[in-house]
């Protein structure tokens, strides 16, 4: 009976391994094609010639185009989710751009591991996020990283400047590290995360009248 049951597994585990395979060829293809023709303009007929799949195919995976879209999207979430609760190594890069170098940004080592899951997924991201009908998204991925980034803030024993009213403040943190992500993820030629993470962790330490030099007259 052991041996029955083991082949019953394996069979059950080559089968999910090939559901999954289809799977990841049908995003792929999905993702190709929004960049080629827009998210609104992708159907089953050119998707699937895309992945080189049959139309039947698709029907068993997915009721849809959505279906498909909304599965993307949740996965996107849950690797954010997971890559902010991914506890950093002590000899990481980013250790010593966001804290030996006394910068006070250890707050920001939670997303450490958020830059590097987007570069690696970069085409997927710029995809959802930014095409131009899709605001719902961005905005929910917006509220994602504030509401973990700011859990990162309490956890660290931080807390915002009495200098501002809180919402404010925080509107402030959460804005200009949301575009400084946003700018870098719409360059064609992208800098690696270590980089972005020091162009971070640099532009916390500049007031905004520090970042233009006047000559002196």
């Amino acid at each position: 009976m052991s041996l029955c049951f083991n082949i019953r597994k394996e069979a059950i585990m080559r089968q999910s391994q090939r559901v999954q395979q289809t799977q990841q060829k049908l995003k792929n293809a999905y993702i190709t094609l929004c960049e080629q023709d827009g998210i609104n303009n992708v159907t089953i007929s050119n998707l699937v010639k895309e992945a080189n799949l049959s139309r039947g195919t698709f029907y068993v995976n997915y009721k849809d185009i959505n279906a498909l879209l909304e599965e993307i999207q949740t996965e996107l979430f849950a690797n954010i989710l997971s890559e902010f609760q991914t506890k950093i190594s002590d000899n990481s890069v980013y250790n010593e751009i966001f804290v030996q170098n006394n910068s006070n940004d250890s707050v920001y080592l939670s997303f450490s591991n958020v830059l590097n899951y987007i570069y690696n997924n970069i085409r997927m991201i710029r995809v959802l996020i930014l095409n131009t009908e899709n605001h719902e998204m961005l905005s929910k991925i917006k509220q994602l990283i504030e509401k973990y980034f700011m859990e990162s803030v309490t956890t660290n024993n931080g807390h915002m400047t009495d200098k501002l009213p809180e919402d404010y403040a925080r509107q402030l943190l959460v804005d200009g590290l949301f575009s400084i992500v946003i700018h870098w993820i719409k360059k064609p030629n992208p800098e690696s995360p270590e980089e972005v993470a020091r162009i971070i962790a640099a532009s916390r330490r500049l007031a905004p009248q520090n970042l233009i030099i006047n000559p002196t007259v």
